[in-house]
């Protein structure tokens, strides 16, 4: 079936007149909101998107189980595991500042002075944006992830 064959509507507006889901993004624009003291500041987070390899992983370090004797204990490792997506996708970032400088998004040292608590709002934020379905997958997989 083509979108020229399908006439379902959807509020007034046909399929074929609908925008279509862009496959093909190489960067997400994260906007973000931190206070500090009694002031806000409005940042941006630039990443990736994350390939299905990296949202499995992502998913499965949130929650481990390890059984030991009798005792099974569930650890979950939220915090680390949007560190560690956010560190793998980050472009760059906009609104810091180092040193009465913008925070320039070069070298190996810039990630790791991104407050943790603003990695992890960012990849909360791109969940609610990016979220793929499990139907999906098979759309998006990349070459990187078949290995």
């Amino acid at each position: 079936m083509t979108a020229d064959e399908v006439k379902h509507e959807f509020g007034g507006t046909t399929l074929q007149q609908a925008e279509g889901f862009d496959l093909d993004v190489t960067q997400i624009e994260i906007p973000l909101v931190a206070p500090q003291g009694n002031r806000t500041y409005n940042l941006l987070h630039v990443v990736r998107p994350p390939t299905t390899k990296e949202w499995k992983d992502y998913d499965a370090a949130q929650s481990t189980i390890k059984a030991g004797g009798r005792d099974v204990k569930v650890k979950t490792s939220t915090l680390a595991a949007r560190e560690r997506l956010w560190d793998a996708i980050a472009l760059c970032v906009v609104g810091y500042r180092k040193d009465g400088k913008p925070l320039v998004c070069e070298g190996k040292d810039w990630k790791r002075r991104v407050p943790i608590l603003h990695k992890s709002q960012a990849i909360r934020e791109l969940g609610n944006v990016w979220a793929q379905e499990e139907d999906d997958e098979k759309n998006s997989v990349t070459e990187s992830d078949e290995h």
